[in-house]
């Protein structure tokens, strides 16, 4: 995750485990490359804002139970392509072998891309393989191909796409979502509204941080909790502010 090098301290010391330090912030698809051609064993990739309660899920065991695809994803969404199913990125496995070798032979990466990125014969490949149409993007609302989403079609049609499992219950995965950039002024979008509710929450269990410039900024313009949560409930998502609670208990017990 990228952080700061107060919150890097601050976790190294009320929290133990090892980590992987580079000098600057790095794009989410800039370290997946970097990862995919320096580790050779498959490998589970999870966002700083998903949490597992289940660590069976994400063994070498289930890698291995599904080894001719290019990875797994618990996570997916229909493609609007062909209504098959696409990963999210949050929380994923690896085929190093599979993924370097598509990235060689097509010359993509991970990053974002849009039309007039791709080269002309990637294009040809979607028409031809996938009947895909330029200028068509695979995600609603979404008018670009998003992290790994090139890769992952280019995979599907190349016979060694991800595959994507049964979604585990939120006892055992749990993703907030929106979290690094808490907007409330999108409260119509209820994801981003969830995602800012789930920040303050936690944000509130640290005394000691509420007052530090890079959260008190973001925070100000935020409402108090207890409205927050008043006008989710009256939105109707007084199931999800209920599940956020139980998930935040578990998380800082």
């Amino acid at each position: 995750m990228a952080c700061r090098v107060f919150e890097r301290d601050y976790v190294c010391k009320k929290y133990s485990f090892q980590t992987i330090e580079v000098p600057i912030r790095l794009r989410h698809d800039v370290i997946i490359d970097a990862l995919l051609q320096c580790i050779d064993s498959p490998f589970w990739l999870v966002d700083h804002d998903c949490y597992v309660f289940n660590k069976n899920l994400i063994t070498i065991d289930v890698i291995n139970k599904n080894e001719n695809h290019c990875g797994i994803s618990y996570y997916g969404f229909k493609s609007k392509y062909d209504g098959q199913s696409l990963p999210h990125t949050f929380l994923l496995s690896f085929n190093p072998k599979y993924l370097r070798t598509l990235m060689h032979e097509f010359n993509v990466s991970s990053k974002v891309y849009y039309w007039k990125d791709i080269p002309k014969a990637i294009c040809a490949f979607l028409e031809k393989r996938g009947g895909i149409q330029l200028g068509s993007y695979p995600q609603d609302g979404h008018a670009y191909f998003d992290t790994l989403r090139l890769l992952s079609v280019i995979a599907k049609l190349d016979g060694s796409g991800f595959q994507i499992l049964d979604t585990p219950d939120e006892d055992s995965v749990f993703h907030a979502g929106n979290c690094s950039r808490p907007e409330w002024l999108l409260m119509e979008d209820h994801y981003h509204a969830l995602g800012a509710y789930f920040w303050k929450s936690c944000l509130n269990k640290f005394p000691d941080l509420m007052t530090h410039p890079a959260y008190s900024s973001k925070s100000k313009n935020l409402p108090e909790l207890d409205e927050m949560e008043a006008i989710l409930n009256g939105r109707g998502k007084k199931e999800s502010v209920e599940q956020i609670k139980y998930i935040i208990k578990k998380i800082l017990k």
